[in-house]
């Protein structure tokens, strides 16, 4: 999982940028008294806690289409696909895709402060 490649800063500012509305990220959770709750995710640090979420509802197709093409992650897309294609079912697909995204939003966060400690 560690094989993400390192970022420079200027990807990470926009890897980590809000997106506007019209590129949000239609997903929910299940909530356990009100049922399914509907989303509309902004930023991959919202997806995160999303997918920290006991039952997040996310479709992970549209997810990696999302990183790809509005994000403009296609490393962190191509390990998605390649994780739900792995993956023997959908909680563990969850589960390698948060850790995955988790470590890029650290990386983002070392590669800002790395550039901006000058």
């Amino acid at each position: 999982m560690d094989d993400l490649p390192a970022l420079e800063k200027d990807a990470a500012e926009r890897i980590v940028r809000e997106v506007d509305f019209q590129h949000r990220l239609i997903a929910g959770y299940v909530h356990e008294r009100a049922g399914m709750m509907q989303l509309a995710l902004y930023s991959l640090e919202e997806v995160f806690a999303l997918l920290n979420t006991a039952f997040p509802q996310i479709n992970l197709g549209e997810l990696e289409r999302w990183i790809r093409t509005v994000i403009g992650d296609t490393a962190l897309a191509d390990r998605v696909r390649e994780t739900v294609a792995l993956s023997e079912n959908r909680h563990q697909s969850i589960s390698r895709i948060r850790d995955l995204v988790g470590l890029r939003l650290v990386q983002c966060r070392k590669a800002c402060a790395l550039y901006t400690a000058f």
